[in-house]
């Protein structure tokens, strides 16, 4: 079982868990001494802001947009749902579409890769929330009678319904979505994207206990525990897996450094003139060809042990072989590397505006084709070597020198 799948198991059952333990406790919540009740009000509040302030210290733009969500919601719960002297049209418009919405934004999140929060990716989370805010913002002012009209409707007539206040338009918009996010999940199988689903089903039964504000904020609250939870587990496994090739990162290379037997080798491998390529093709690009490079390199099973090492390396550690079986390894890497091309499909990809050249190139085909080839230098754990990273040091050398002469790899 990979790491990732049991990070994904940890999370539904922290999750499951953490919902299970509040329904439980649901109908005691109220009987709560005032001071804890005046706390479950504001609890929500101070959970999710502290994930908006991560979010933005960690450029976590996905969770950074749900915080926002699930803050924008309850404020309007509380706001304009809970009191007693709400206007009853927008009332009702905002308690029916708040989980459909809600679960409209958690697939728009899953759909949008992580980028981080400064970049396009970034920007157009950022465009969610305005666009969010004023659609809110016209709800709450201009509410259609039209869809008052349906969204009260009684569409069946099934006593089933009689066991939540929760009118049938959101009981079934909600079973919808449900059902959509339980499929992404199933599918996917990631930590955050299970946590999405318990986050909808916190909102809906929270929803669900819209009459017992109290117990309502505490769901709220729920929510906001578990999606910091998944990022404490995506952090710890950003940490050790790089985000955009799926190698053990930097850190994990070094880690397994420090526990390395008396006989192995150590190569470095480098994508050669990466920087001109970001120039003319751009970074999301170079990034595609990373990600190739990376699967070219996992192609070598457990003869070789890929990780991520810089901004365009890759390291690969060779464990209990000797000099020239891992050259015949790199010798094939490099050969599949250098053999298949990087084709680009379609030149809309392409994120700035290609060169004159590449346009020229490209005039008569839909595709375009971009060399790739790399530098590798290796060392093999020699009696002089008293520590790996002395090895790494002479893998390093080695790579400096197959680029000064243009060769595949330098071996030393």
């Amino acid at each position: 079982m990979s790491l990732s799948v049991k990070k994904t198991i940890l999370s539904t059952l922290f999750a499951l868990a953490m919902i299970v333990m509040t329904f439980h406790f649901a109908s005691s919540i109220p009987k709560f001494p005032d001071i804890i009740l005046s706390m479950f009000n504001i609890m929500p509040y101070l959970i999710l802001i502290t994930i908006i302030v991560t979010g933005f210290t960690c450029k976590l733009s996905r969770e950074l947009n749900l915080a926002f969500s699930l803050l924008i919601s309850y404020w309007l719960l509380q706001n304009f749902v809970w009191p007693t002297d709400a206007n009853d049209a927008s009332a009702t418009i905002l308690y029916v579409l708040i989980a459909p919405a809600l679960a409209l934004k958690l697939i728009f999140i899953t759909k949008i890769p992580e980028k981080g929060l400064y970049n396009k990716n970034g920007l157009i989370h950022l465009y969610a929330i305005a666009f969010e805010l004023t659609f809110l913002i016209w709800l709450i002012n201009f509410a259609p009678d039209l869809l008052l009209k349906y969204l009260y409707y009684p569409y069946f007539n099934f006593d089933i319904f009689e066991l939540t206040p929760m009118y049938q338009s959101t009981v079934i918009l909600s079973s919808i979505a449900f059902l959509v996010l339980l499929t992404n999940a199933i599918i996917k199988k990631q930590v955050l994207i299970t946590s999405y689903l318990a986050v909808f089903v916190s909102v809906v039964l929270a929803l669900h206990f819209i009459n017992t504000p109290n117990t309502a904020s505490m769901f709220f609250t729920v929510a906001g525990v578990i999606v910091l939870f998944s990022i404490g587990l995506t952090n710890y496994r950003f940490s050790k897996i790089d985000l955009i090739t799926e190698l053990p990162s930097l850190p994990s290379f070094k880690k397994q450094l420090r526990s390395l037997g008396k006989r192995y080798c150590i190569a470095l491998v480098e994508v050669d003139d990466f920087i001109e390529i970001t120039n003319e093709y751009g970074q999301d690009i170079c990034d595609q060809i990373l990600r190739m490079v990376a699967s070219r390199s996992l192609l070598l099973g457990r003869k070789g042990f890929p990780y991520r090492y810089g901004s365009k390396e890759f390291a690969l550690i060779f464990y209990d072989m000797q000099l020239s079986e891992a050259n015949n390894h790199l010798a094939t890497l490099c050969d599949s590397i250098a053999n298949e091309p990087f084709i680009l499909r379609s030149k809309k990809r392409l994120l700035i505006k290609p060169s004159p050249s590449i346009i020229q190139d490209a005039s008569h085909s839909s595709t375009i084709t971009i060399p790739i080839s790399v530098s590798v230098g290796i060392a093999e754990k020699q009696s002089h070597h008293q520590t790996s990273a002395q090895v790494l040091v002479t893998a390093q050398q080695a790579l400096d020198r197959a680029k000064e002469q243009q060769q595949y790899f330098a071996a030393i």
